[in-house]
């Protein structure tokens, strides 16, 4: 019993340390694809065209 006690612990600790980034991650995903974003950009009000861009996107340099 200890074992199986053990091992759930183990993918359980895995699972929910995945839940918050992915939750997230998949509400980003939807938002994106909404006509008009609940965000705007400060300088031109703009709040439908973004682009996301993530850690693994290419870094641009001027």
């Amino acid at each position: 019993m200890d074992d199986w006690t053990r091992c759930f612990c183990a993918l359980n600790a895995r699972n929910l340390s995945e839940f918050p980034s992915n939750a997230l991650l998949g509400y980003a995903e939807q938002v994106m694809t909404w006509l008009h974003k609940p965000v705007a950009c400060d300088r031109s009000g703009n709040d439908q065209a973004f682009i996301w861009k993530v850690s693994t996107a290419f870094r641009f340099r001027f």
